[in-house]
């Protein structure tokens, strides 16, 4: 997972007779490529995809880029990979950071979460109402934001070139439209034949 070169992203919706279809695709390319003629060789490539969905923090640091039409839903869609990929990878960033803090440094600034976290949900008469599950995605949620902030800073000073790679994202737009007309087109021309 970790070696992976690289991940696009694509995706078209079209209608037929006022049924709307939309489809998303994932595509990466793994460190080898497996031999399909082995009978083990398809569960092990599921099982690859499963891990990649699982380890999505990973695979953030991997999605290069998308392509879709022009629609402004493949635009926006786009927009938003790029939005979750910088956010993804700021609180990344942020994780690593908090990991090679001193003992005593982490130890406050947990704390700071926590206070932070109690006073967000009301204070300590309403936390302690929380269930354990709520209490841990408020706790999570505020960590992610500590990430996530320290990841921005970590972000400011890296070198141009580590930033260019991490920002490294295309977008191409298909050319499926051009095509269909010239068909279309080369189809209206060779009736007329």
């Amino acid at each position: 997972m970790a070696q992976m070169q690289g991940i696009t992203g694509s995706g078209d919706i079209t209608s037929h007779k006022s049924t709307n279809y939309e489809s998303m695709h994932l595509t990466y390319i793994p460190p080898n490529y497996t031999n399909f003629s082995t009978p083990a060789a398809p569960a092990t490539h599921l099982r690859s995809i499963s891990r990649l969905f699982a380890q999505a923090s990973l695979s953030v640091h991997s999605l290069v880029g998308m392509n879709g039409d022009h629609a402004s839903n493949q635009k926006k869609t786009v927009c938003l990979m790029l939005a979750w990929k910088e956010e993804s990878l700021w609180i990344l960033l942020g994780w690593e950071h908090l990991q090679t803090l001193m003992k005593e440094e982490l130890m406050l600034i947990l704390s700071e979460v926590k206070i932070k976290v109690v006073d967000k949900a009301g204070g300590f008469l309403e936390w302690v109402k929380l269930t354990e599950e709520d209490q841990h995605l408020h706790y999570k949620a505020g960590m992610d934001a500590l990430a996530l902030k320290l990841g921005e800073e970590q972000f400011k000073t890296l070198p141009e070139d580590k930033k260019q790679d991490i920002d490294l994202f295309f977008w191409a737009g298909c050319s499926m439209h051009k095509e269909l007309n010239l068909v279309v087109g080369g189809y209206a021309v060779l009736e007329q034949f």
